[in-house]
Order: C-alpha cells, then sequence, then structure tokens
C-alpha cells in the first residue's frame, strides 16, 4: 500500500553529512585521562614486593647454578613464597626444567635463592645465548614477579616503556605505543616487541595446574627510534589477566610483567551537539545555549531523558547548573546571564546524563578591535592519533604589513575550553610574517568518537607583537585512524525483509571533505547492493534483504584504489510483518521547497499522522 503526501520542508530530512570544521558547537569527545605507563627500568613491583633486577645474581655452584633474587618487602609480617628458576634460550626453550624453592620473606631486604641442578650439554664458561627465567610467587597476595637474565655477564640491557589508554575493554583492539632503548639511552631500532597473556610457558607445571597457558597477541619491530605502535586484542573477558610484554634485540632483552584489568565493552554512548549562539561575550550579555541529543544506537532524539546542565568560570567554579527534559526532538536550552562583574576568559558547558557526556565553551572578554590577525594553515587536513600535526601561522596587520619577530605560542588541546595543552611550540615570525609548528597528538582517542567521526583536537594561537598587542585564534582539527570516513543512514531503523530499503552512503575524507568512492554494502557475507558516489560523496542504494540483517559492512575504495576503509553499521532486529516506510523524494532539501514523501506500509498499518 502507498500513500504519496508533499509537505513543505522545514528541516533537513537527515542530519548534514559533512559537518564543518570550526564555529562554536562542539560534540562529545573522547576521554582525558591519562594513559597507564608500564615499565620502570630496573624495578618490578607487586602488592608489597619489590624486586631490583640489576640486582639478580647468576652463580656457578658444584656442577649446577644458584639464582639469587635481591626482594624488598613493604609489609609488617612475614611472607611464604616460592622462587622459582630455569635455564632458557634466548627464544624461551628450556635447557633445564623449572627448579623450585619454597621460603619466608622477612619486612625489609631478603635474598630469596633457588639451586638449578647439573647442566647438561652447557659449559659455564660459554653461557652466550641462554638466560635465566625465574619467578617469584606470593600465594596469599596473588602476586607474581618474574623476570630473565643473561648468563652473559657482558651482555647489555634492553629499557622497555609502554603506554596504554586508560581503559582497556575485552574483545575490543588496545592500541599502545612502547619505546626501546639500550642501556645508554639510544634507540633500539629492530628490537622486537612481545606481547603476550598468561604465565610463561613451563610455569603452571611448577604452580597451578589451572593457570592460563600463554597465549601471544602482538609480534613486531621497532622503528628507526626504537618505537612501536599497535594494538593488540584480549579475548579473555572482564577480569584481571597477567600480561607479559618483552623487547628483544642481539641476545639483549627487557621484560615487563603486570596484571592488567579489562573491562566488559560498554554500549556506545549518546551523542550530543552543543551550540552557542556566538563564541565570545561581554560582560551582562545573554549566552544561549541549545543542546541536541541522539539516542544510543539508533541516533534518534532522546526524547524524555533529563539532562544536567553546568556552566563553570575559568577558575572551575560552577556558576550555572540545571536539570532540563529533553523535548521530542531531542534538544533542550536554556540562556545564562553574564554579571556586569565578572572573570573573563574561557568558560565551559558540561552536560551530562544517562548515557551521555559532553562539552563545549565559550569566552567573556573585551571586545578590542584587531590590530593584527592570525592564519592558521595545516599540512594535512587530518591527523592520526598519536602523529605529528605541522602547520604554518601567518601574521598581517589590517593595512597589510606583515608582523615581523612577533612571539607566537601554539598550543595543543583536547577541547577549545582546556587550560592545560596536551603539547606546545614556540617560535618567532620571520620578515614575511611567517612561522612553521610541529605538535605531537595524543595516542589515545575514544573509540567510539574515532568510529564516529567526532574524535578531534583543537589549536590555539597566540601572538604578540613588538608593542605588546595580543591576537589568539582556535582551529579545530579533525583526528582519524583510516584514511576515509563512512556514513549510513537508512530510511529506517529496521530493515524490512522482502522489501526494497533505501540506503543513503556518504564518504568523506577526515577532513570532512566529500570523496568519489566505490562502496559495497553486504551483511554476513552477502553482497547487499554497490554503487559510487557522486562530487558530493554521496550514493543512494536500494536493497531487498531476503532474511533479517542486524548489521551491515559498508567497504568504500578511491576510485584510484589508493584509500580504502571498512566499516560495521548495527540494525535493530525486525520482521516483514507490520511495517511502515516513509521514503522521501530526496536526502537534502532546502527550506521552503516542497518535499514528496512515500509511505509504505503493510496490509495490517495504520497511517494516523503524516
Amino acid at each position: 500500500m502507498r500513500i504519496r503526501h508533499a509537505i513543505a520542508v522545514l528541516l533537513f530530512v537527515l542530519p548534514v553529512l559533512f559537518a564543518p570544521a570550526g564555529g562554536p558547537s562542539a560534540a562529545a569527545g573522547g576521554r582525558s585521562e591519562k594513559p597507564v605507563i608500564l615499565g620502570r627500568p630496573d624495578r618490578l613491583a607487586q602488592g608489597t614486593l619489590t624486586v631490583d633486577e640489576a640486582g639478580v645474581r647468576i652463580e656457578r655452584e658444584g656442577t649446577g647454578v644458584r639464582v639469587t633474587v635481591p626482594v624488598s618487602s613493604s609489609g609488617q609480617a612475614t611472607i611464604a613464597a616460592t622462587l622459582s628458576a630455569r635455564l632458557a634460550t634466548l627464544d624461551d626453550e628450556p635447557v633445564t626444567e623449572w627448579a623450585a624453592a619454597a621460603l619466608d620473606i622477612e619486612p625489609g631486604l631478603n635474598e630469596a635463592s633457588v639451586r638449578l641442578p647439573a647442566v647438561t650439554d652447557w659449559t659455564w664458561d660459554h653461557p652466550a645465548g641462554t638466560v635465566i627465567a625465574w619467578s617469584l610467587r606470593v600465594e596469599s597476595q596473588d602476586a607474581v614477579l618474574e623476570g630473565r637474565k643473561a648468563t652473559g655477564a657482558s651482555q647489555e640491557k634492553l629499557r622497555l616503556l609502554v603506554s596504554l589508554p586508560p581503559r582497556l575493554v575485552a574483545g575490543e583492539p588496545t592500541p599502545f605505543q612502547a619505546t626501546v632503548t639500550r642501556e645508554d639511552g639510544t634507540a633500539a631500532a629492530g628490537a622486537t616487541l612481545r606481547i603476550r597473556s598468561g604465565w610463561i610457558g613451563g610455569l603452571e607445571g611448577a604452580f597451578a595446574a589451572d593457570a592460563p597457558r600463554s597465549e601471544f597477541l602482538f609480534d613486531g619491530p621497532a622503528d628507526a627510534s626504537g618505537v612501536v605502535s599497535g594494538a593488540f586484542t584480549y579475548a579473555g573477558g572482564a577480569a584481571a589477566a597477567w600480561f607479559t610484554l618483552e623487547a628483544h634485540l642481539d641476545g639483549r632483552r627487557a621484560v615487563i610483567s603486570e596484571t592488567l584489568t579489562f573491562e566488559e565493552p560498554s554500549p556506545a554512548p549518546g551523542r550530543l551537539v552543543l551550540t552557542t549562539d556566538k563564541p565570545l561575550y561581554q560582560p551582562s550579555q545573554d549566552v544561549r545555549v541549545r543542546v541536541l541529543a541522539l539516542r544510543p544506537g539508533d541516533g534518534r532524539p532522546a526524547a524524555g531523558e533529563i539532562l544536567t546542565h553546568v556552566v563553570r568560570d575559568p577558575k572551575g567554579t560552577i556558576v550555572f547548573r540545571e536539570d532540563l527534559d529533553v523535548d521530542r526532538f531531542g534538544v533542550t536550552h536554556f540562556t545564562f546571564p553574564l554579571a556586569d562583574e565578572l572573570l573573563f576568559g574561557n568558560y565551559s558547558i558540561e552536560i551530562s546524563g544517562t548515557d551521555f557526556s559532553g562539552q563545549a565553551g565559550f569566552t567573556v572578554d573585551r571586545y578590542d578591535l584587531p590590530r593584527f590577525s592570525p592564519r592558521v594553515g595545516f599540512d594535512e587536513p587530518f591527523v592520526a592519533p598519536g602523529g605529528r600535526l605541522r602547520g604554518r601561522v601567518n601574521l598581517s596587520y589590517v593595512f597589510g604589513e606583515p608582523v615581523r619577530g612577533a612571539t607566537v605560542v601554539v598550543d595543543l588541546l583536547r577541547n577549545a575550553g582546556d587550560a592545560e595543552p596536551q603539547d606546545s611550540d614556540s617560535m618567532r615570525t620571520r620578515a614575511d610574517g611567517t612561522a612553521e609548528f610541529s605538535l605531537t597528538v595524543p595516542p589515545h582517542f575514544d573509540a567510539h568518537a574515532l568510529r564516529e567521526g567526532t574524535a578531534a583536537v583543537h589549536v590555539r594561537v597566540r601572538a604578540v607583537d613588538r608593542a605588546e598587542q595580543a591576537a589568539e585564534t582556535v582551529r579545530k582539527v579533525p583526528v582519524s585512524d583510516g584514511p576515509l570516513t563512512i556514513r549510513l543512514v537508512a530510511e529506517s531503523a529496521v530493515l524490512v525483509t522482502g522489501q526494497a530499503n533505501v540506503l543513503h552512503v556518504a564518504v568523506s575524507d577526515p577532513g570532512g571533505r566529500p570523496v568519489e568512492a566505490q562502496v559495497r554494502l553486504s551483511a554476513d557475507g552477502a553482497l547487499l547492493g554497490a554503487a559510487t558516489t557522486d562530487a558530493r560523496g554521496y550514493a543512494r542504494i536500494l536493497t531487498t534483504p531476503l532474511g533479517r540483517v542486524s548489521a551491515i559492512v559498508a567497504t568504500a575504495s578511491t576510485t584510484d584504489g589508493e584509500r580504502t576503509a571498512s566499516r560495521e553499521f548495527p540494525f535493530a532486529p525486525g520482521a516483514a510483518a507490520g511495517f511502515l516506510l516513509a521514503r522521501p523524494d530526496a536526502a537534502i532539501a532546502r527550506v521552503g521547497e516542497p518535499l514528496a514523501i512515500d509511505l509504505i506500509a503493510s496490509e495490517d498499518a495504520v497511517v494516523a499522522t503524516v
């Protein structure tokens, strides 16, 4: 059954597919917690115990070998522990079986030791290529300290430092960045980093029979700077797990053993878009704020939700707070009147609620006509997590003369209103009023923001000329871990089986510029449809699924084949019975233009309102 109506367009049918890079609006972004740093040279700590790796000794004792490990206890009681050790090759192939000794660790400094029996086919005078693997376990604290020491006295050690995101999620990729250096601080180029979960091979035989076996999660080389960047996925569920991170190069090794706690994957948060009527205000003016809240999952208006609206002054003091109900269009709004006498600077707006969190900012200052204006350009329209953001600043007076010798400070911010920058660069302008800058982008961003294409950083440029005249500007730069951004909008949250469903696809680069690309849509390995986006980066695909579809995988490739991206879009489970589809004749229309809508419904559906 088809019903056709023509109405006047009052709003865009679909959200704007390519959002502008600047402006006073802000979407909910990534987390601001600091990353977790693993790796302290020559020291291992777990619970109340600390081991000085540099003091581990390997001594000949008759036909065997004695291993001594210095261990300190910060507790007040005696602790029962077990020290185990074995001889192994550089590739962790055992030369001897594990030998274990029970001991009591007293408060303060102790020396734990264990003796390995006679070793066959191994000469003490030529120990190159072998290591002693040791492990100290305390059952009462569920603590394990383990490490390796080369048997060759001249063997140089490596140092390993690893940065992990503050929140670890089971079953999702965990990005990391590791730095491997030699003892003299130089980069260990070409070193291999291995990450594994579970106990080191053989320990389950020496200790508990049910201890998890070691599972390799990452194996990759360091670049010329000794840096290894990558990701690993831990599928062991939400729990604390024992991890070993090991770097080796030419017989030298560095080992970090830590317990990492993983969380269950959280549902995708709702999306907030915060907008102020302008970015700069004077005392006694009104700040008008509008908030658009979209539900997680289907992206529909979060009608009925209660959001808390907070405004903080430049010192962080709360100067406004109110709980507001989201209307049926997903919108809340409020007006914040500024006092006659107040602090100048950057104010922040914070919105929070169940499944919602967002932040934006505005500035309160006197209006001063600028004597000169800073212009900022970037080498690339977007930047990758952990990458370098390079650009240039051009300063010129209002009458066109370049600003020579000005002091310029460029700050990298996660949010426009942040007080503390993530990175900074300072310079002076040349005779032509220009200067270049280079900033390091943080390696960790919210995974959902990266998938949605909303992750971004802000670049703040502050310039002071020789006459002490100042100017400031802030630019927003998208952050993306892929070359293309794919958005898919269906005419319904449920793909109706046996009916023609319209899917709207938009492809852009991470900077928001439309891209002509070949798009393929598939579900459970079966092709649903394909099309090529036009000059606006838009394509319309008609598909008739033969069974229920819970997710669609969209793959886009540029016409030259140099850039490819893929993204999965979940759909709510649905059936063919009792459906109603509203199909406009255009995805984007202008205000005031007529818009024709086809209503396609099953026989038992009733249309009440259009």
